[in-house]
């Protein structure tokens, strides 16, 4: 009821780019967890090709996002947004015909173009649009977003168990239609008293001038990739341990149920009690240690029933319950950091630049992201080839370990830095609720 009360106390534009946000989540998270599978199993590539695909798709939303925030403080949002939307139709029909590796690299790229335009205009425009609500409309976004990841895999599952063409075409008439409702209902942006869009594109140069947002920025870089596990190789690794993708869409609704459960109660904890980049960095540290279980089981030899044909249920369900362990455990460590981290980090992007750019402040951060994404997943996937290929699983696990304890070192020197030189921008607020990948951001990661 609270939230309901929220989101009835939100301005109209507030509303619609929540519920578009839920809608835009749910049709994403359809096709993402099985893409995957999908491109390992069907297609048949090699797990650093998968990498390769997975990263140039996040790459071409984060790090060209830059690009998608600078057209939107030039443009507006709106048509941005609407653009981003026909771009994410196009990419997930080529996904659902593709079947070469050029193929499904012109799908994530198409389909990582479109975030890359509706992404930071779409969180620019509910921030400049929400005003001294800023708090509860982010709050509400972020609900709606793990809302939206949820409801996809288990759409997925009901409606298209084994169809991933399925899945595209479906994923796309959402996006289809939310292109044309956003034509149709979203009010073209109003510009406030005192600013004024930027006439051309210079304004990135006053972002990489902005020292402590490419600190920041640059210290995050290996966030999205440990976020992006829940694509690459936690699926993997399911299909490993079970001979099958089905407990993938379980493994991420379990996750994204706990992002729905848990942020609330976890960011008031962390507003009372620790600086924001202090909650990050610890935040960080638990996404990389959240690989220790696979790292300790690396090694586990799954016992395959699925194919047994005088197997009772249980005798079936209990040993796949007892495979997955180790890759539930770190997708709910996973998600318990992501939702450390991601609470803290958008809300902090206002503060640390221009009020005028909040577009091209978005992108710059998405650029950094994307950038480290499409290295870290093509660089994990190779170490998945190697690893199977060589006998030492162990591989990946201590690459991403490394990468997570690497990142919290960095954001917290950034953080003992700051108390040594206070800037208002990162301590005069606590960290608030924002936008949680989500997974899956995510992925973020939308």
């Amino acid at each position: 009821m609270r939230l309901l009360r929220q989101f009835w106390a939100c301005d109209r534009t507030v509303q619609f780019l929540v519920l578009n946000h839920l809608a835009m989540m749910l049709g994403f998270s359809m096709v993402l967890p099985y893409v995957t599978g999908y491109l390992s199993t069907t297609l048949g590539f090699a797990a650093s090709m998968v990498g390769l695909v997975l990263g140039l798709r996040t790459f071409s939303q984060q790090g060209l996002g830059v690009m998608g925030g600078i057209l939107a403080d030039q443009w507006g949002y709106k048509p941005l947004i609407a653009a981003g939307c026909a771009l994410r139709v196009a990419g997930f029909l080529l996904f659902g015909f593709c079947q070469t590796l050029p193929g499904a690299l012109g799908a994530a790229l198409l389909s990582g173009l479109g975030g890359a335009l509706f992404e930071p205009a779409m969180r620019a425009y509910l921030a400049a649009e929400s005003g001294d609500q800023r708090v509860d409309a982010f709050a509400l976004f972020s609900i709606c977003e793990a809302v939206g990841a949820c409801l996809g895999p288990l759409l997925s599952v009901a409606l298209f168990p084994h169809s991933f063409r399925g899945l595209c075409l479906t994923a796309s008439g959402i996006f289809c239609a939310l292109t044309l409702l956003q034509l149709r209902y979203l009010p073209p942006q109003e510009q406030h008293e005192g600013t004024t869009l930027q006439p051309d594109a210079s304004s990135w140069r006053e972002v990489l001038a902005n020292r402590t947002f490419v600190g920041f920025a640059v210290g995050m870089v290996g966030y999205l990739t440990l976020y992006n596990q829940l694509y690459l190789s936690l699926p993997l690794e399911v299909r490993r341990l079970t001979g099958s993708d089905a407990g993938t869409g379980v493994l991420l609704t379990d996750a994204t149920l706990l992002a729905v459960m848990a942020q609330g109660p976890i960011t008031a904890f962390v507003q009372t009690r620790w600086r924001p980049l202090q909650a990050i960095a610890l935040g960080l540290a638990l996404m990389g240690g959240a690989f220790l279980p696979l790292l300790a089981t690396s090694a586990w030899v799954p016992v395959n029933v699925l194919q047994a044909t005088d197997a009772t249920t249980w005798s079936r369900v209990l040993p796949v319950a007892i495979n997955l362990s180790p890759v539930f455990v770190s997708a709910m460590l996973l998600m318990l950091g992501t939702m450390l981290v991601q609470p803290c980090v958008l809300s902090l992007i206002p503060m640390l630049g221009d009020h005028r750019l909040l577009g091209t402040y978005y992108g710059g951060y998405y650029l950094v992201q994307g950038s480290g994404a499409v290295v870290g997943n093509l660089m994990i996937g190779a170490a998945l080839d190697a690893g199977q290929r060589l006998g030492v699983p162990s591989v990946p696990w201590l690459l991403l370990l490394g990468l997570g304890a690497a990142s919290a070192m960095r954001i917290a020197a950034l953080d003992r830095q700051r108390r040594a030189a206070p800037v208002t921008t990162l301590t005069a607020e606590p960290c608030t609720l924002a936008v949680p990948s989500s997974a899956v951001q995510s992925a973020h990661t939308l």
